[in-house]
């Protein structure tokens, strides 16, 4: 007992037990720096830099992020739907996403989709591809757009803004905001539509639809050029036509008048001598300047000639 009092060996003691816990303390520190684990299980996980700016989030539904502007976090709960992963740039604003999500209904319904999109510069998203089901509804495309080029913030904001007026001003603060912000448009969409038909639709910088390439649910093509009316000037479709040859300038006695010129069929060719005569200077390479499509059936081929 008057050992364990000695004053010396208290010093040696309470220093033993000092180096152990150091000792505790760094290898704990050190695996900290550089842990091994075989599985983690967590609700959600932030990737940081050094200086703590979240560059990504791997999420469930429940704690899934709001919108990331300028390492500012601001409330989004239209997000509590699915889970996924948030992309953030160096200055930690949203950069895209990867979300998804599977359920079935109480009365058999299912719900099924996906959505992969990256983002133009504090903007929305410029690509994107979509795939899912809604009941007996199945649908899945790529998207690519045009946004306008100021920050999402002043969209954000003006939501917040015209959400407080009366519905019946709405649309009209919207046009306003609108008239000095661009809007954003689908310029190209390609894939398969609720219906269950597949085509292909361009747009123009201003949103309006140029050409459409579809292939019916019933199984029929079709092919339309529109102008910037939304008229249809030109269309092919899986129809079979007679043999046509388009586009003589000055044939006399044309057969049958179209709006890129005239119309000549095999028959015609050989009643009217003018256009003999043209088509011997076609291939001569001497024709004036012209062009001749031939089609037939949907096999489109343009040949240009002239000096």
């Amino acid at each position: 007992m008057k050992a364990l009092s000695n004053p010396r060996f208290l010093a040696i003691y309470s220093g033993a037990l000092t180096l152990v816990f150091a000792a505790t303390v760094l290898c704990g520190f050190l695996m900290m720096r550089n842990p091994q684990f075989g599985i983690i299980t967590a609700r959600r996980i932030n990737i940081v830099e050094p200086d703590g700016t979240v560059r990504l989030t791997i999420s469930n539904r429940a704690d899934f992020p709001g919108g990331w502007y300028h390492k500012k976090e601001s409330p989004r709960p239209d997000r509590r739907e699915a889970a996924g992963m948030l992309f953030m740039s160096e200055e930690g604003s949203e950069q895209g996403g990867l979300i998804w999500g599977a359920s079935q209904l109480p009365d058999g319904t299912i719900e099924n989709h996906g959505h992969l999109s990256l983002d133009q510069y504090e903007e929305n998203q410029v690509f994107a591809l979509d795939a899912g089901q809604e009941g007996k509804d199945k649908f899945s495309q790529i998207t690519i757009a045009d946004q306008g080029d100021y920050p999402i913030e002043e969209k954000r904001r003006a939501e917040e803004r015209i959400g407080k007026l009366p519905e019946d001003k709405q649309d009209d603060a919207w046009k306003e905001f609108f008239a000095t912000h661009r809007h954003d448009v689908n310029r190209l969409v390609l894939g398969r539509a609720r219906d269950g038909s597949v085509g292909l639709t361009l747009r123009d910088g201003s949103g309006k639809v140029r050409i459409l390439l579809n292939v019916q649910s019933d199984g029929k093509p079709v092919l339309q050029f529109l102008d910037d009316s939304g008229k249809v000037v030109s269309e092919l479709t899986g129809r079979r036509s007679k043999p046509c040859l388009r586009g003589f300038r000055g044939a006399d006695n044309c057969p049958k008048k179209t709006s890129s010129g005239c119309c000549i069929t095999n028959d015609s060719i050989e009643r009217s001598p003018s256009v003999v005569r043209a088509l011997h200077r076609a291939r001569r390479g001497s024709a004036t300047n012209h062009e001749i499509i031939f089609r037939t059936h949907t096999q489109p081929e343009t040949h240009t000639t002239g000096r």
